[in-house]
């Protein structure tokens, strides 16, 4: 019989180490990424160690195997601990959950200790014998200690990823299930209900890899990338995260304001010494309808945290935006035809073409633009040109910051090209949502 357990503590132990595999190569090289693979590789040394006493032929060997398997067990609990308190780091409900990380590390190095000084005190295992292995009231604590470390993380886990819908249902479920499972199996035979000759724990930390794995990949539970070009995908929606989305959308808004009222107030000036006063009345005018939609459009970006609105056709978003610049020469040209399918690309269209302007106003010298839209079925294409006097090297500032991220949170592709004495210019693809 000892050969079936043989086999199964190996199967086992292969699972957790392809679990181990495909999360170290898929991964998103984060903190909580790695407490969760040392989180796995502890339950590897548990799982390895059952094999290892299934083998054991001397006492020596089992004492050794023990050793090992309980250095797994005294580590399971507290990495499950570090890892939901960094997964839910962003969050401040659970502060006073990850303040008390120094006190499982405690736990764990106290019961370690007591399981390698056994010996002297035998309060970790009573009789320890090729045909009896007995254990001791530290044994139970260390128990104890790791069962409320694992449910515990697994409330907090839950109520943290129903909170912030990061995560399905089902993923919820799958994550509460992994959880639970080896801890019903190591009560099954700790408490005598299922009368086993080895611990048959590992068997349910088996099962536990296959549904981690499963909520890893399936519903992106660490964020696993399979493909690797999705890695900016499912940006994390925190409070931080939030307000400097609000400074962008105000730096977007009001720099473009501003930096239009400075070119319809040089047309006036300009009028004026000119003493073309009808011309000069209509530069103001513009500038006090563009200061009226600037104060409307700051009053929305502080106030909403609703979706952002979008504009029924692209090409009217895009028109908007040309109709209020005066200074430069824009040409427009569209590829394809504009329907309501492209309309959620209007808001990131408006707000992209509306950063490029205001740079260029900025810093290009330019007096000319081209606008190039293609409409391509599956996909949007934007090119904005100007023939400005470029740059030899770009740096990136608040402007080509916000174009990046809202390009590659629609899962969009974005380039800048240019150079000195050549113009700006950027080009933009944006996928059509698949919903």
């Amino acid at each position: 019989m000892d050969y079936v357990y043989g086999i199964i503590f190996m199967l086992v132990t292969v699972m957790i180490a392809v679990s181990m595999t495909v999360l170290r190569l898929l991964g998103r090289k984060c903190k909580y990424n790695r407490y969760y693979y040392w989180f796995e590789a502890s339950i590897f040394v548990w799982c390895a160690s059952q094999l290892m006493i299934v083998l054991a032929n001397k006492t020596f060997m089992l004492d050794i195997a023990y050793g090992i398997g309980n250095t797994g067990l005294c580590l399971v609990g507290t990495l499950w601990y570090k890892f939901v308190a960094e997964y839910t780091i962003i969050d401040v409900r659970y502060k006073y959950y990850r303040m008390l990380w120094p006190v499982t590390v405690l736990t764990s190095l106290f019961h370690e200790l007591m399981q390698l000084s056994n010996p002297f005190h035998h309060l970790y295992y009573g009789d320890f014998n090729m045909t009896r292995v007995g254990y001791g009231i530290l044994f139970y604590t260390n128990i104890g200690t790791t069962y409320l470390y694992v449910i515990s993380g697994v409330v907090v886990l839950y109520f943290y990823m129903r909170r912030t819908k990061k995560e399905s249902v089902k993923a919820r479920g799958l994550i509460v299930m992994a959880a639970f499972f080896p801890l019903i199996f190591n009560a099954l035979r700790l408490f005598g209900i299922v009368s086993v000759k080895y611990d048959i724990t590992s068997v349910g930390f088996g099962i536990a890899a296959v549904l981690t794995l499963r909520a890893t990949i399936v519903y992106r539970f660490l964020d696993v990338d399979v493909t690797r070009k999705l890695e900016v995908a499912n940006v994390k929606l925190a409070l931080s995260e939030e307000r400097n989305a609000i400074a962008q959308r105000v730096h977007d808004t009001q720099g473009h304001t501003l930096t239009m009222l400075n070119s319809y107030i040089k047309l006036a000036d300009v009028a004026l010494a000119n003493e073309d006063y009808d011309k000069a009345s209509s530069y103001l005018k513009d500038a006090r309808e563009l200061t009226s939609n600037g104060i409307k459009e700051l009053r929305e970006s502080i106030n909403s945290m609703k979706e952002e609105e979008s504009y029924e056709l692209v090409t009217k978003a895009v028109m908007q935006l040309v109709n209020q610049v005066k200074e430069l020469e824009i040409s427009v040209i569209v590829k394809g035809e504009d329907d309501e399918r492209y309309s959620p690309l209007s808001r990131i269209v408006y707000d992209t073409l509306r950063e490029c302007i205001t740079n260029t106003h900025k810093y290009a010298e330019a007096t000319s633009m081209n606008i190039i839209l293609r409409f391509k079925g599956d996909s949007l294409d934007m090119i904005v040109g100007d023939n400005g006097k470029g740059v030899k090297k770009l740096k990136e500032n608040n402007g080509i910051r916000g174009i990046r991220d809202r390009v590659y949170k629609a899962h969009g592709k974005v380039n800048f090209i240019t150079g000195e004495n050549e113009g700006f210019m950027t080009r933009v693809s944006l996928p059509l949502s698949n919903e």
